[in-house]
């Protein structure tokens, strides 16, 4: 849990520095569909990676049905739109330390904002530093609210079960029911529907590993929680 009563979550991707993670961004869109709440993916530092490297993830989102903004703060690039979407909105930035959700936040409120400290990644280890300790809850200038939160490396997805996770995967949904099992997982049944459409183009196999990936890790978390209850 970072926040409650939000009406939009801003995943952050860093296209660099540190090295960009779709499936902790997929996590955090999974478990944001759970809630009911809109999602954007944001990506960030894209002045520190190829061209290449920043269109691959765009397009990775793009194809899932998620809404994408390319974001710079240094250069300010893509800050109007992402403005526009936080208007009038209580809002959540998530992503990994590192990420540049302070840096962002604060190119976004401008000189009126309050103070927003921020810091660089880790040169030894490549990941971010944790610059900001708490969540935070900042006004946004003309209306609205944002919460600036701790950089995270992994979610724990509570109350949802693996069974569910299909529903909450835009590009994978439309697949249910429609593989040769009702009850496939869409993991290592014959004839799924999923496995097909990663198979031709339809659906990016990086989303169907990122999602068998998540439905695996469900299962153990699941299995812990059992366990602990013994």
């Amino acid at each position: 849990m970072v926040a409650a009563n939000v009406d939009l979550v801003v995943a952050l991707l860093p296209a660099a520095e540190p090295e960009p993670s779709p499936r902790l961004t997929d996590r955090v869109l999974a478990s944001a569909a759970a809630q009911d709440v809109e999602t954007l993916v944001a990506i960030s530092k894209t002045d520190l990676a190829p061209a290449a490297v920043v269109e691959d993830l765009e397009g990775y989102y793009a194809k899932a049905g998620v809404p994408v903004v390319r974001v710079c703060a240094p250069r300010e690039d893509g800050l109007p739109a992402l403005a526009a979407r936080l208007h009038g909105r209580t809002s959540v930035f998530v992503g990994p330390s590192g990420a540049g959700k302070s840096t962002l936040l604060k190119a976004l409120l401008g000189p009126l904002g309050p103070e927003i400290a921020t810091g660089a990644v880790n040169a030894k280890t490549g990941r971010g530093r944790h610059t900001t300790t708490s969540c935070r809850l900042v006004p946004f200038p003309g209306g609205g609210w944002v919460v600036d939160t701790p950089g995270v490396r992994t979610l724990v997805l509570p109350g949802m079960r693996p069974a569910d996770l299909p529903m909450f995967f835009p590009d994978l949904a439309p697949f249910n029911g429609r593989c040769r099992f009702q009850d496939c997982t869409h993991r290592v049944e014959p004839g799924c529907a999923a496995a097909a459409a990663a198979s031709g183009g339809e659906v990016d196999p990086r989303r169907l590993d990122s999602y068998r990936a998540m439905f695996q890790t469900m299962l153990e978390e699941e299995e812990r929680r059992r366990r602990s209850r013994r």
